[in-house]
């Protein structure tokens, strides 16, 4: 559509575009302003590139091209952030659903450990207990032949927590991982795939087992449902 304009209109239409959507300056100041393309009346009179539809239809899909363009620059910059953050938002979920690796190794530092009290270490024992990950759970089994007798009912106690399973936020971030992981099986009601389901609903979903299985607190009420 440039070659079927004069060479300043093509130039014109180009700087315009470029003007318009980049700098977001109106027509009417690239027409008074010291870059001008034309004059006013070159551009506005009767029969001008106002006018003119060859002219007016380059300048449009100039203007589309260079939204487009931006709107490329725009996304390949997210997606780069998007990478350099990846790792790290995988690092994140892979501790809430397995556990802090770093807080296990500490408690069982304290539950083992020969110098701190009883009952700093019956806490520890509590607390791996909370945690009921597999590896919280191994530090436990190990600790019932190596602790004291005073500390070894809590040690059993803790590994009776332990069985109930991991805690409901990272319970709640595996579920959701593998739900939307696979949207051909698993499917939460009304022929809706799990894809399809905000996290609200995901989390009404895990609160909602939790209470049946008989876990704490209320489940959440159904999607739709008013609140008081």
């Amino acid at each position: 559509m440039l070659n079927g304009l004069t060479t300043k209109q093509a130039q014109a239409v180009i700087y315009m575009a470029e003007q318009i959507e980049l700098q977001h300056r109106s027509v009417e100041s690239l027409l008074k302003s010291g870059d001008k393309v034309c004059s006013y009346k070159t551009y506005y009179e009767a029969g001008g590139w106002n006018d003119q539809a060859a002219f007016q239809d380059a300048l449009r899909l100039a203007r589309q091209e260079v939204r487009s363009a931006r709107m490329s620059e725009a996304v390949n910059a997210a997606l780069d952030r998007l990478k350099l953050a990846a790792p790290d938002a995988a690092a994140d979920l892979h501790r809430q659903i397995t556990g802090d690796h770093d807080a296990i190794s500490g408690l069982a530092d304290v539950l083992n450990g020969g110098k701190y009290t009883d009952e700093q270490r019956k806490a520890a024992a509590r607390a791996l207990g909370s945690i009921g990950t597999p590896a919280a759970v191994e530090v436990l089994l190990k600790s019932l032949t190596t602790v004291r007798v005073e500390i070894r009912l809590d040690v059993i106690e803790a590994l009776g927590s332990s069985a109930s399973g991991i805690e409901p936020a990272r319970r709640m971030a595996s579920i959701a991982v593998l739900d939307r992981a696979d949207v051909n099986t698993a499917e939460k009601g009304a022929g809706r795939s799990a894809d399809a389901l905000s996290d609200d609903e995901l989390e009404r979903i895990i609160h909602g087992s939790n209470a049946q299985r008989g876990g704490s607190g209320t489940s959440e009420p159904p999607v739709g449902a008013s609140q008081p």
